[in-house]
């Protein structure tokens, strides 16, 4: 770990870096102290290695290179399952082994990280009724419309327990592109309580929905 101090420059140390490297001091910042995370810091002494002005990058960091089937460089996720997303296609998780992992085909472009889910449950419904509230109304959702923007991949269904792949015209983790659109989907759920559905995105793969449009009849009081 690299610790950087501050320095006043008109009080400056004859070392700049520490023998271990692990001590650094920022000239100038006298009184604003370094914030923040820094990735891949490349230390050099008695070197120019810029004399123009400098944009830092607007894209996440990607390391590009040769196709290759083993993986390695993840020693800090030993014994743990991680999601894999190779030149752009959902791999099967596998268990991290001595820092390594080896896909099926050789990829140039893999995206490797812990599991997790992206979960939506949308509110109860609620609609001016000739008798008043629609709240403790039981509800039938015959369909939903779901508007996306650059999306693959993803579940939805009544409840967390009770879901299924979205399918159609959308595309799925098998893909290899992207869909901007409408999906329409048949719930297939009789009456229910408020009228909720759940959406999951478990797959390390893209999914902005802009809008949800439910097809719906209400139908009398909960517990009839």
């Amino acid at each position: 770990m690299i610790t950087f101090t501050t320095q006043a420059i008109d009080n400056l140390s004859n070392t700049l870096i520490s023998e271990d490297g692990s001590t650094v001091v920022c000239l100038g910042l006298k009184e604003s102290p370094f914030k923040g995370k820094m990735d891949e810091v490349r230390l050099s002494t008695g070197i120019v290695r810029k004399t123009i002005d400098f944009t830092p990058p607007s894209e996440a960091y990607t390391i590009y290179g040769m196709p290759a089937s083993a993986i390695s460089g993840l020693t800090h996720l030993n014994g743990k399952t991680v999601s894999i997303l190779s030149d752009g296609v959902v791999q099967t998780q596998q268990v991290v082994s001595n820092g390594t992992i080896t896909l099926t085909d050789a990829a140039a472009l893999v995206h490797i990280g812990l599991p997790y889910n992206s979960d939506l449950e949308t509110l109860n419904i609620e609609l001016p009724l000739n008798d008043g509230t629609m709240q403790g109304q039981r509800v039938l959702i015959s369909r939903v419309i779901m508007r996306m923007l650059n999306s693959r991949g993803g579940y939805t269904g009544p409840d967390f327990s009770d879901m299924y792949e979205l399918t159609g015209e959308y595309k799925t983790s098998t893909d290899d592109s992207l869909y901007t659109g409408d999906v329409k989907l048949s719930l297939n759920q009789g009456y229910k309580d408020g009228g909720r559905f759940c959406v999951r995105q478990s797959d390390p793969l893209p999914m902005t929905i802009l809008g949800v449009l439910p097809i719906l009849t209400p139908g009398g009081t909960s517990g009839t």
